[in-house]
């Protein structure tokens, strides 16, 4: 669109970006599978959400999970693999109890999830990719220290306007030092003209605190998901955390529906 976003695609069904998105496993040259959206860590979310509804709602087979689970994989997502894992935990944790010899097959399987995970955290962090994790860095901290001049209105929901403020924008030096104290993590960027990936802090930046805060908590009240609801938002807050995906359709529609039932209760 625009070329802003330039991908190549096996007839349409799904999109992959070889340069930017390829990684080394065991000498093998691999593509992150990012699906139909422009990038997998957007894909992730969607794919977590559906191992939620087959998990908690659908229950179909027993086939389909591990299906989830390998196109999770594949997606290459710290976040993905991390959300995954909390998901899987909750879905067997009944059956564990049951049955005492899952223990020991959780514990096996654990293993390649650890390893996959490690790797992918070490590459990210200190690898010659870490310039992910640099970013996300920059927008956990960033809309934070631009909101805090903006507390109020915030800056406004252009992100054209925002890309250029912030580029301009100067932090404290002592801003964000507490994360880079209790994980030993430097933050290297101190600016860029790009969108935030973290929907909450971005959110604060663009519309205030009052506003975000308001809009956070018809996210929490949402009524589409009742089930297991707070497991789903703990996949939904981690989600959002990691990729600008707040302002989305898809969460729209939960954030309507927490204020649908925020206002019910004053026109009753």
């Amino acid at each position: 669109y625009n070329n802003d976003l330039v991908t190549k695609t096996y007839n349409y069904l799904f999109f992959f970006h070889p340069e930017k998105n390829e990684l080394n496993f065991f000498g093998i040259g691999l593509i992150r599978n990012q699906g139909w959206f422009w990038e997998p860590g957007v894909n992730q979310v969607y794919l977590n959400i559906l191992l939620y509804l087959e998990g908690f709602v659908f229950k179909r087979g027993r086939w389909i999970i591990p299906l989830i689970i390998f196109a999770i994989l594949t997606t290459y997502s710290t976040t993905g693999i991390f959300i995954m894992i909390i998901v899987l935990f909750f879905i067997f944790m009944k059956s564990i109890k049951r049955n005492r010899l899952l223990i020991l097959l959780a514990i096996i399987l654990s293993f390649p999830l650890y390893y996959v995970a490690k790797l992918n955290i070490q590459d990210k962090t200190t690898g010659e990719k870490s310039s992910s994790f640099q970013k996300r860095y920059l927008d956990l901290v960033q809309p934070l220290a631009i909101a805090s001049d903006y507390p109020i209105t915030g800056v406004g929901l252009d992100r054209s306007y925002f890309g250029k403020l912030r580029s301009k924008f100067q932090m404290e030096n002592n801003f964000g030092k507490i994360i880079q104290t209790y994980t030993g993590l430097e933050r290297m960027s101190d600016s860029t003209e790009k969108g935030s990936s973290n929907s909450l802090t971005y959110l604060m930046a663009a519309m205030g605190f009052p506003i975000a805060f308001f809009i956070i908590y018809c996210l929490f009240k949402q009524t589409l998901f009742p089930y297991k609801r707070r497991i789903f938002m703990l996949m939904i807050l981690i989600s959002v955390l990691s990729e600008p995906l707040l302002l989305r359709p898809f969460f729209l529609i939960l954030i309507v529906s927490g204020m649908i039932s925020f206002f019910s209760k004053f026109t009753k």
